[in-house]
């Protein structure tokens, strides 16, 4: 027996413990790093109270057995280990759940439910690859895949005492508390594995209805995926199933009840537990679109970091709400097995409260950055004609080439061409009074059913379109009509002209369009405003392909160019003799003057 300790020595060898147990917890929390800092108040608490249980007992001097405290951890481990909630899926429980996979974004286990602690234990430790390149700290030494081999849980807990790492995970895993989780994970693994869990079969139940909700969303999905396709509206009035006017979506799940067991067994619960949630709501919804849409809008950006180099294009244009929407599309060369492919991808909407130079520019360098996309890469921007776009010295092009000057800007050429085609029309009263008068028509015939039938009883092709305010190139469908149908309008014009039904107001604006009609000047208007909007619609639609390039675009331009110069050389003869063919169905008069056009 060894010599009895003084009081005062006593005393001097509990607080080299104390301080010892002091240093050891903060050495820990040098490399440990919390998720949640109000769970780790409330554990140090919880273990105070219970430390200071210990040694109001006495037993505190009595270091407890490896038995004990495991089997101690194991009831708390079963307790937790059911969820109650079985028939009703949350609604917020359809997020992401890739934290699993990184133990520094676990939660203290005394804040995890059941289920998440069973699939951390199956999804099992990730795996580090041989190819990471730690980051150097300020003493050159970094962290190495050695140490994870060993099997310490320290794995991703942020310890950057690069120095002493191996002694610390040294002593980690030799302590007590290592021992107890290290076992308590392997046997719960096997547990999970054998299913022999002390609560195999509630976790059967948990299993087949975690499945059941897998095959529900998975139809839910398809259902999304398919309104999507074809561009359908999702939502109705009403936001309950088996109601009126409660939508596309909605409607589909019904269908799907009819002739689907998965589903019909899920409508079946509904209807059984009308106070659950049914996980088909409007919100459900946007959360099931939002994460389908990140993963497309993330596989397009891993496609643009492989390709490297990108041309954004992006165009603004004010919605219902009266905001001012920006589409941002980006474009890249993609390597499809042995084939080459350009890929034009949408990446989405942004709302530019600031429709200035400065505030577009840094709306775009914003959404790259959001996007993790790098503008040092990029080699084009395109946008439309619009002066605060495409000016000089402060236009938002301008503005990117001081930043990157490989970032070419190139104005979009389908909108270059739309404002030449518009400019040379305003330049000329013959081409004013002939789409003035087009227009005319189409008001007279679409602004009454009765009239409008008249019309459908003479015309036996392509009907009469409305003239476009801005696109020009598409005018030629409205001339089109016009071109090939002049008997057959006039016809039905002199019809409601004749008709005593109509009041004398309508009998006369129909009378004069049809006399306006008939004019010569207007027949050869008409027929070289179709010959140029063709080839100038060709050229537009050509132009918009997105496998266009530069070169291919510059050469149709200039075709289109050597069209109209050849048609100003010879076109008008046989114009002349075109219009002399229609005029001779109108029982027209013979042209009295040559026209100059434009062109």
């Amino acid at each position: 027996m060894g010599k009895k300790l003084s009081g005062a020595q006593n005393r001097k060898r509990k607080a080299e413990e104390i301080a010892a147990k002091k240093k050891e917890q903060n050495s820990m929390e040098k490399f440990f790093k919390p998720i949640d800092n109000k769970s780790i108040e409330s554990f140090e608490k919880s273990n105070e109270t219970f430390d200071s249980e210990l040694m109001d007992s006495g037993t505190y001097k009595q270091k407890p057995s490896l038995d004990i405290e495991k089997n101690e951890i194991q009831t708390q481990y079963d307790t937790l280990r059911f969820d109650d909630d079985l028939d009703v899926l949350n609604e917020s429980t359809v997020c992401d759940v890739s934290y699993l996979e990184n133990p520094a974004e676990w939660p203290l286990a005394i804040n995890m439910k059941r289920n998440i602690i069973d699939r951390i234990v199956m999804i099992g430790p990730k795996k580090i690859f041989e190819n990471i390149s730690y980051p150097l700290d300020e003493h050159k030494r970094h962290f190495s895949n050695f140490h994870p081999d060993s099997g310490t849980s320290l794995e991703h807990r942020g310890c950057n005492d690069w120095k002493h790492i191996g002694s610390i995970l040294s002593d980690h895993e030799k302590s007590t508390h290592h021992f107890i989780a290290t076992s308590i994970w392997i046997e719960s693994e096997t547990r999970l594995k054998k299913n022999a869990c002390i609560d195999a079969q509630n976790q059967h139940i948990y299993e087949q209805e975690s499945l059941r909700w897998t095959k529900v969303f998975d139809r839910l999905i398809s259902i999304i995926l398919y309104l999507a396709q074809h561009n359908m509206a999702f939502r109705g009035t009403s936001d309950e199933l088996f109601q009126p006017n409660n939508g596309n979506f909605l409607g589909l799940v019904q269908l799907l009840g009819k002739y689907d067991d998965v589903m019909a067994e899920h409508l079946r619960h509904i209807s059984k537990k009308s106070n659950r949630k049914h996980n088909c709501s409007h919100e459900i919804q946007d959360q099931l679109i939002n994460l389908m849409a990140n993963n497309v809008r993330d596989t397009i950006i891993a496609n643009l970091h492989d390709a490297k180099y990108y041309s954004i294009i992006t165009d603004c244009t004010p919605d219902i709400s009266k905001s001012e929407q920006m589409s941002f599309t980006v474009r890249f060369v993609e390597k499809v097995g042995n084939s080459i492919i350009i890929k034009e991808h949408f990446i989405g909407f942004k709302t530019a409260t600031d429709s200035t130079r400065l505030g577009l520019s840094q709306l775009m360098l914003q959404t790259l950055k959001d996007n993790n996309i790098e503008f040092t890469n990029c080699r084009g921007q395109g946008y439309d004609n619009g002066a605060n776009m495409k000016e000089k010295n402060q236009g938002v092009q301008a503005r990117l080439l001081n930043i990157n000057p490989r970032a070419f800007y190139i104005p979009c050429s389908c909108h270059s061409l739309n404002l030449v085609v518009a400019d040379a029309a305003s330049s000329s009263k013959e081409s004013i009074s002939l789409f003035g008068l087009i227009k005319r028509v189409y008001v007279l015939f679409s602004a009454s059913v009765n009239r409008w039938e008249i019309l459908k009883r003479h015309i036996s092709g392509c009907t009469v379109k409305q003239v476009c305010t801005t696109r020009w190139e598409s005018r030629v469908s409205a001339v089109k009509a016009m071109r090939y149908e002049t008997n057959n309008i006039v016809n039905a014009l002199i019809e409601i002209s004749d008709s005593p039904n109509s009041d004398a107001g309508l009998r006369h604006e129909a009378q004069c369009l049809a006399d306006n009609l008939c004019e010569f000047e207007f027949l050869i208007s008409l027929v070289v405003w179709y010959d140029l909007l063709f080839q100038i619609n060709v050229a537009s639609k050509s132009m918009q392909g997105i496998t266009m390039d530069i070169i291919t675009a510059t050469s149709i331009v200039k075709g289109c160019l050597n069209y109209i110069i050849s048609y100003r050389n010879t076109g008008y003869i046989c114009a002349v003799s075109s219009a002399k063919k229609i005029a001779e169905t109108l029982n027209a008069s013979s042209p009295a003057k040559n026209l100059k056009f434009i062109f």
